[in-house]
């Protein structure tokens, strides 16, 4: 019963969409969902959020043709990838892994080598940025286009979308699924926080605290609970392989270490995160 209204909120939905824009909508079969969504999206988004995200993606796209980036972990991503999808065998690109980026990079650099790469960086990217900005409009946030905006000339922002990095997939994954979260959406939400938990282990320091948050919110909301169990199993499952590779050991969680002293791992540590 509760699918049954969900399919016909989403089909009032487009239709009412739809008509704004002179657009007659006709049943669509499950296969078309996807579609319905996306133009539900572009005629319900303003002009300004599309005008935003449209100049993002325009000045980004020559940096993708520039090679994977000029850190060394983008190498060692690719590196990672690439002997996981010939040879079978994961490594690390460096602790505690990403084996959720890294084996899609391992097949996104086989078809279309780096420009691959970073064209699908530059779209996850782009689908940050639309996320935050609906985040920020759903908590009524005040010159959310200006935050986007600001965000999206930082230069290590800008540096990072146009590279073969795991930095703006967790952030993405993350944006993405407290936006779905919001709708709410429990299961995709889940997949999404997981995913972004399991390329950067740091970003357990987002999601933790956003799914306790809903949590106290909604305490006996069984979904919810699920939703966290969930995206929590999903973050764990990612570093399996890196187990393994340990020697079924936990010695994966070992960082890099060097002869600083705390002041320095601290600022270290905020400057990465």
């Amino acid at each position: 019963m509760s699918h049954s209204w969900e399919q016909l909120t989403i089909k009032s939905q487009s239709t009412a969409a739809l008509a704004s824009i002179g657009v007659e909508a006709a049943d669509t079969h499950p296969r078309d969902t996807l579609l319905a969504h996306l133009l539900v999206y572009l005629a319900q988004a303003d002009r300004a959020r599309l005008a935003l995200l449209a100049t993002v993606a325009i000045l980004y796209l020559p940096f993708i043709f520039m090679g994977p980036g000029s850190d060394a972990d983008s190498f060692r991503v690719l590196n990672s990838g690439a002997t996981l999808l010939w040879h079978h065998l994961y490594i690390p690109s460096r602790p505690p892994g990403c084996f959720p980026y890294e084996a899609l990079t391992g097949i996104l650099f086989a078809f279309g080598g780096t420009v691959a790469t970073d064209l699908a960086t530059l779209g996850m990217s782009i689908a940050l940025l639309a996320c935050f900005l609906g985040v920020c409009e759903h908590f009524e946030v005040p010159h959310r286009f200006l935050l986007g905006a600001t965000m999206a000339i930082h230069p290590i922002y800008c540096a990072s979308s146009t590279s073969t990095i795991d930095f703006i997939w967790a952030l993405g994954w993350f944006f993405i699924g407290f936006s779905l979260l919001l709708k709410p959406r429990y299961l995709a939400a889940a997949a999404m926080l997981g995913l972004a938990v399991g390329i950067r282990l740091t970003s357990v320091l987002l999601v933790a605290p956003l799914l306790i948050w809903e949590l106290a919110k909604k305490p006996r909301d069984l979904r919810m609970w699920f939703a966290a169990v969930l995206a929590t199993a999903i973050g764990i499952a990612c570093y399996v392989p890196a187990f393994l590779h340990a020697g079924d050991s936990m010695s994966f969680l070992t960082y890099y270490v060097g002869d600083w002293s705390i002041a320095e791992y601290a600022g270290r540590f905020i400057y990465k995160n």
